[in-house]
């Protein structure tokens, strides 16, 4: 699949987070680039990136410890993962 680009629009909605772990890791191995839409904010572990879009526009962007290191004050992203 090298080359392919795969767009999943939350299909990792009805998962436990293990098939989720599971799934998004098999992907990878794939050599697709992926994009996969999620509500679930712990999803955003897996990803290399995160944009988190609000509102029709994105906030912010960046890997889960950039975004987790700035803070909930100053991330949607982190305070959405204190509020879990």
């Amino acid at each position: 699949m090298i080359g392919s680009v795969l767009l999943l629009d939350d299909a990792t909605a009805q998962m436990s987070e293990i098939n989720e772990a599971k799934i998004i890791a098999a992907l990878k191995n794939t050599g697709a680039a992926v994009l996969l839409t999620s509500n679930r904010w712990a999803s955003g572990r897996f990803a290399d990136r995160i944009v988190v879009i609000q509102d029709g526009s994105v906030v912010e962007s960046g890997t889960h410890n950039d975004l987790m290191n700035l803070g909930p004050e100053r991330s949607v992203y982190a305070k959405n993962w204190s509020d879990l």
